[in-house]
């Protein structure tokens, strides 16, 4: 199963995310890394640096679920909403009826280039490589 868990850089979400790791999930780690930090997140599990409210669609459509750990805790319940706006805003953007259309057309295996969404997904972690907390 693949797993996005927001804020799996704190302490909480990176209990969370070896847990998910060490049952054999695809895990996506979600984290401006504000207040958390890369030591938390653990081997076997991929980090996209970057506030949860942004670039949801991206991140996100991919994921057979989703698990949102510092946002709520941050921000509260009613950040649900705020979150569930930005992704309704990137699907009608990319003109998406749903998720599961997003996670069809931005799915590895449904992909017309697998090779360049490999390379895509390889730049973004460099590009997250090394930067500070």
């Amino acid at each position: 199963m693949r797993v996005v868990v927001t804020g799996g850089a704190g302490f909480i979400g990176g209990h969370l995310a070896d847990a998910l790791v060490s049952r054999g999930d695809d895990v996506v780690v979600v984290d401006d890394l504000s207040t958390g930090s890369r030591e938390h997140v653990p081997e076997g599990a991929e980090l996209v640096v970057q506030d949860v409210a942004k670039g949801l669609g991206e991140t996100f459509a991919g994921a057979d679920a989703v698990q949102m750990v510092s946002a709520l805790l941050h921000h509260g319940p009613s950040y649900v909403m705020v979150m569930r706006q930005s992704l309704e805003q990137w699907l009608e953007w990319h003109k998406m009826g749903s998720l599961a259309e997003a996670r069809g057309r931005l799915s590895h295996s449904r992909t017309q280039d697998p090779a360049a969404y490999e390379r895509a997904n390889y730049i973004r972690t460099l590009q997250s490589w090394g930067k500070s907390a």
